[in-house]
């Protein structure tokens, strides 16, 4: 029977020496369109993720890239770097619990339109907070 230290000693090991044959920022993505490289990238990199191999995945992947891009809008990458901030953020508060799994670029589709929308946001004018109505506006 094996110890507690002796399983995590080996669970470590085990961490250790999958990191070090495969980087997701070393994957192959010579074969895939130029505009979707940097998505697939980063996605692969932020959550620890392989690029697919297979043809019929790799277009899955491709056209949820190009959904990814155009759910971030001008922000581009940055909406998916600031969605990636809130995810650890919500991880740390709930004892490591992840809010949804990522398997690729089209689970984050949503989550980065919404990140995307709070970078959009413009602070609120305090409408009519002069005149007449200024006692009747909340703002």
């Amino acid at each position: 029977m094996t110890t507690a230290a002796e399983y995590t000693e080996r669970l470590s090991a085990a961490l250790a020496r999958g990191q070090a044959t495969h980087s997701p920022l070393d994957e192959d993505l010579a074969q895939w369109p130029e505009d979707v490289r940097p998505t697939v990238q980063i996605v692969c990199a932020l959550w620890h993720l392989h690029a697919p191999r297979h043809k019929k995945d790799k277009g899955l992947w491709i056209e949820d890239a190009r959904r990814l891009m155009d759910a971030c809008g001008e922000w581009g990458l940055d909406a998916v770097k600031k969605y990636r901030q809130e995810f650890e953020h919500y991880m740390a508060s709930h004892a490591g619990v992840a809010m949804h799994t990522v398997s690729g670029p089209g689970s984050l589709v949503k989550m980065c339109r919404e990140a995307a929308a709070h970078l959009r946001e413009k602070p609120r004018e305090r409408r009519y907070s002069e005149g007449i109505y200024g006692d009747y506006v909340n703002h």
